[in-house]
């Protein structure tokens, strides 16, 4: 419910930013051309290329910031995968199996406190920003669990990790 209604924030500001932009450009280039005494021309090319930077930049700190947190659930992942099957093998099974379900407890607690912090003004920049570039946070959520599944499937396959 939290994501759904984000995606709406998002697709609403974004939606009111396309609205506003034309407004906020032609202000923009009459203020830059006073200002520097250039030609309005002259000044909107140079509002282009800023914006055209800006949004190069908050696309690259998106992604920077998506890899970051996708790189942080992997190793999460990795790390209690691997920390059951040293325990499965040291302890047994049962044992095992409830440090299984005491990281599985501990990752739906990490995931419910993240998806609550989303519903706050932080949570809201970030959809919009995902939003306004065009990533379909689905999509790359699909790829990392892909991502892991086939990790973990060679894993499975590499007996390296019973050397620990």
């Amino acid at each position: 419910m939290a994501g759904w209604m984000m995606s709406q924030v998002g697709s609403a500001t974004v939606a009111l930013g396309k609205l506003a932009a034309p407004h906020i450009e032609k202000g923009a280039t009459q203020a830059l051309a006073s200002l520097t005494s250039q030609s309005s021309n002259e000044a909107s090319n140079q509002l282009a290329k800023a914006g055209e930077i800006a949004s190069g930049t908050a696309a690259a700190v998106s992604n920077m910031y998506k890899g970051l947190e996708n790189s942080s659930k992997i190793l999460a992942k990795n790390m209690a995968d691997n920390t059951v099957k040293i325990v499965s093998h040291k302890y047994g099974t049962d044992v095992a199996e409830l440090t299984g379900a005491a990281f599985a407890t501990v990752g739906n607690s990490y995931s419910a406190f993240q998806n609550a912090g989303e519903l706050g003004p932080k949570g809201a920049v970030k959809e919009t920003a995902n939003t306004a570039i065009g990533v379909d946070q689905a999509q790359e959520e699909k790829k990392v669990n892909d991502d892991l599944d086939e990790e973990q499937g060679k894993q499975e396959q590499d007996p390296r990790w019973m050397r620990l």
